[in-house]
């Protein structure tokens, strides 16, 4: 009987975690989430990229993780180009160049020229772990605890340098009702 029971317990062990996993699988899986917003951003005459925005709730309020930003590009862009405007977008943002240039040849390394039809997925977890997917590919991410925040802000900031993107990849038409 004793044996009998150790079994039971023991296959309802192994059920139940199994159960976990695949509920923090479905965590983080991007594909599961909910669109909190999309924009498209445009430059003068030319169309850059659509993005979206997706949480597990559909929500976000502010450095909330996990988070995924997918951004589905509508013409190539160089490699070298992209980084250029990140760190273009953090010196407008306020962040210091002692916290972003050990960034930047780790994104240089990273990431791929990107072809019109390209997208680039960039997800971040609770712990502050990040990955970056290039057509559903892992490239991978940066070890740094706040790299996610930073990147992220670039879209999300209150201070970031398109606040009508922001407004829609938050949810919202129009910038009146987040004080853009």
């Amino acid at each position: 009987m004793k044996i009998w029971l150790k079994l039971v317990l023991t296959l309802s062990l192994l059920w139940c975690t199994s159960l976990f996993a695949l509920s923090s699988t479905a965590r983080v899986d991007p594909n599961t989430w909910l669109e909190v917003g999309r924009a498209r951003l445009s430059v003068l005459f030319f169309d850059v990229y659509d993005s979206i925005l997706k949480t597990p709730s559909g929500q976000y309020h502010g450095h909330q993780q996990p988070v995924a930003l997918e951004i589905h590009y509508l013409r190539d862009i160089k490699a070298s180009a992209l980084v250029k405007q990140t760190l273009k977008e953090w010196d407008s943002l306020g962040v210091s160049s002692t916290t972003y240039l050990p960034f930047v040849e780790p994104l240089e390394a990273l990431w791929p020229d990107i072809k019109k039809g390209d997208s680039l997925i960039f997800i971040v977890l609770p712990d502050g772990s990040n990955t970056f997917y290039y057509n559903s590919e892992e490239l991978g991410g940066l070890d740094h605890p706040q790299f996610g925040q930073y990147f992220l802000d670039i879209w999300v900031s209150p201070n970031t340098s398109r606040p009508e993107l922001r407004a829609q990849l938050l949810g919202s038409d129009t910038c009146d009702t987040l004080a853009c």
